[in-house]
């Protein structure tokens, strides 16, 4: 098993797929993630809160907390994408900010 399988192994299956979905791989890019943000996620459920927070606590990192600007379901999509993708949707956000 690769370290990135290891790393949620105590989530059930589909929390696990909804993460690694997401292009969540790593204890550090979920600390990017709201709870509520991750709920959204199809397949991650309210009960794997608790457990990513203890793993994460354990590793001295934390869930984001909610905030009404970075919460929203596009920085959700937003974050869940490839690093090409992401560069060009921010080049898309810059200009629809400057109209």
């Amino acid at each position: 098993m690769n370290k990135e399988a290891e790393l949620f192994d105590f989530l059930p299956a589909p929390a696990k797929r909804a993460l690694k979905g997401a292009g969540i791989i790593s204890f550090k890019k979920l600390s990017n993630w709201t709870e509520a943000a991750l709920l959204e996620l199809h397949g991650f459920g309210l009960g794997s809160i608790p457990k990513n927070k203890k793993k994460m606590k354990s590793l001295g990192l934390e869930l984001k907390k909610s905030d009404s600007v970075n919460s929203t379901e596009v920085d959700a999509y937003h974050r869940g994408q490839s690093d090409p993708v992401r560069k060009r949707l921010d080049v898309i956000r810059k200009l629809i900010r400057k109209l």
